[in-house]
């Protein structure tokens, strides 16, 4: 299928997204309107999988050693890697709110991973309720620092490895509170890795793997 070979392109394939079609389709002589004939190349020379489609890129080629997952994949790789259960659940758009949320979901189910941030700088997550406050009060109580704050965005993704809207249980984070509310039920809607995504894991999980700490940290 390739007229060229593809070792003489760069051996390293950065992400490659609708935009560049024409340069990447032009390495293989290929029309632009054909990228399955550009896909079958790829997937032939570098094995499978050798392509993603990006949400917001599009079709983006490259090789597997080289791919960029997005949170989600990254999330589920993690949890099968584990022998975790869990159900993703995507949405068209992004999951804002609870109302949202609650389009596809069970709301009553649903908890937020909230990353906090101690005054020794170090961080912590709070899972409580998706309709409940976080009590910094009772967290300091509990953790008996001076105090805690919610951590910025940039804090967020560098401490527990998601966006803000997408942070799951497991993720970076070591110190994991939950609120016994949150493992009422079976199941739990968590946070999927992405912000279009939502994730359904078993509730016991998340205090057996995390090794997370039960206590009541909700405002009464």
């Amino acid at each position: 299928m390739c007229s060229k070979s593809c070792d003489d392109e760069e051996s390293s394939f950065l992400t490659i997204s609708a935009k560049f079609s024409n340069r990447l389709a032009g390495l293989f002589n290929m029309s632009p309107a054909r990228p399955d004939a550009v896909v079958e190349c790829l997937q032939k020379t570098f094995g499978e999988p050798a392509v993603i489609r990006y949400r917001i890129e599009g079709l983006a080629f490259m090789p597997p050693h080289e791919r960029i997952m997005n949170y989600s994949e990254r999330l589920k790789m993690l949890l099968d890697s584990r022998g975790v259960w869990h159900r993703f659940i995507e949405f068209d758009e992004p999951v804002i709110t609870v109302q949202e949320a609650g389009k596809k979901v069970e709301v009553a189910k649903i908890a937020k991973s909230i990353v906090m941030v101690d005054s020794a700088g170090d961080s912590l997550l709070a899972i409580v309720p998706a309709k409940s406050k976080v009590s910094h009060k009772k967290i300091k109580s509990l953790l008996a620092v001076r105090d805690v704050r919610l951590a910025s965005h940039e804090e967020v993704l560098k401490n527990s490895g998601y966006p803000v809207g997408g942070v799951p249980p497991f993720n970076n984070i070591k110190r994991v509170l939950v609120d016994p509310q949150v493992l009422k039920s079976e199941t739990a809607i968590v946070g999927g890795g992405d912000i279009d995504k939502l994730m359904e894991i078993k509730t016991k999980d998340i205090v057996n793997i995390l090794n997370a700490k039960i206590a009541d940290i909700t405002q009464s």
